[in-house]
């Protein structure tokens, strides 16, 4: 008796996933995680091996998270496997990354560590300028330190990112403006032994290619603020204190014209002055996000002046509330 009933074996002309360009396969595993990639893509088959292998920007934005739970992963085995890791992200509570930076060291191009460093933390970092010099983008978060001269002789540094580590002073900030020469982004700590001087010093040498700018606990002189009006590439500004901040000040930044967020604390200018400084000048073309989270002299009646200034803001906060201009939601569909 012939048997006619459906069964579940694909015939020739059907499609699978293989059939699909290698520009289309690029495009999906753009959208998954480096785990998928780690964990699944490479093993599936040689061509997505291939894929993975030969396609650098897949990797550009994706960041292994290694955690102590992780201890018995064999990371040198996940960088044989997927050459194209480079950024890597570690948080331990036991402070011992020696071990997994051994397994690591020739593929890690960005790395950010947060938690204590049990040991020293100077034998962490002399351990990345002796087997690591390819690293550029480095952050740690919540460290005491010394001398922190030592990260100047990292040359090929683009982005250093300090967070809540202690004894950061201006003498730490000028090696680094000295050593670091491609330095586009950096953020410091808290530093009460910074001079005025000592960032106009770091914004001069760098000013040209200076993407990032964070400064936490210290004002800047009109000197300083001369020298950011002329970094055309800058993006992101940060100051914790603005306490010093006059009217020109505050002109020569908002017309930046790569500028996308400011942030400025302790900001004591007038309204009227902050009025007349955003109804001046031509608009600021890329300003996305305003925070503006401590000045208390912000009105709401503000956001349309600045709303006219910045065709692209989607958030301006002050008053320790986000606020998200009425304009944005009922023309850019903000939520």
């Amino acid at each position: 008796m012939e048997h006619t009933g459906n069964n579940n074996v694909s015939s020739p002309s059907e499609k699978t996933i293989n059939d699909l360009p290698a520009e289309i396969l690029q495009e999906i595993f753009s959208y998954c995680s480096v785990t998928d990639y780690v964990d699944s893509f490479v093993f599936v088959c040689k061509r997505w091996k291939q894929i993975l292998d030969e396609d650098v920007l897949l990797w550009k934005d994706k960041w292994f998270v290694w955690k102590d739970e992780d201890k018995n992963i064999d990371m040198r085995q996940i960088t044989t496997n997927c050459p194209n890791l480079k950024s890597f992200k570690l948080f331990a509570r036991s402070g011992l990354y020696l071990p997994v930076l051994e397994s690591i060291q020739e593929n890690v191009h960005k790395l950010e560590v947060q938690g204590p460093c049990l040991g020293s933390f100077r034998s962490v970092i002399q351990f990345l300028i002796d087997n690591c010099p390819q690293l550029e983008h480095l952050r740690f978060s919540c460290v005491r330190f010394e001398n922190y001269n030592i990260f100047s002789r990292f040359e090929k540094l683009k982005v250093l990112i300090l967070e809540g580590c202690l004894n950061f002073s201006g003498c730490h900030l000028r090696a680094i403006a000295d050593g670091c020469k491609g330095l586009s982004s950096i953020s410091v700590p808290n530093c009460m032994d910074m001079l005025d001087s000592d960032v106009a010093y770091f914004i001069k040498s760098k000013k040209t290619f200076l993407e990032v700018l964070e400064l936490d606990g210290f004002g800047l002189n009109g000197s300083a603020f001369d020298d950011i009006s002329e970094c055309l590439h800058l993006y992101k500004l940060s100051i914790n204190n603005a306490s010093t901040m006059t009217v020109g000040m505050l002109g020569s930044i908002i017309n930046l014209p790569s500028l996308k967020f400011l942030r400025m604390m302790m900001c004591f200018l007038n309204l009227k002055d902050f009025v007349t400084v955003w109804r001046k000048g031509g608009p600021c073309n890329n300003l996305i996000e305003l925070d503006l989270e401590f000045y208390h002299y912000f009105n709401p009646s503000m956001i349309s002046v600045i709303m006219e200034r910045c065709p692209k803001i989607k958030r301006i906060i002050y008053m320790r509330k986000n606020h998200v201009p009425l304009h944005a939601r009922l023309i850019r569909g903000t939520k």
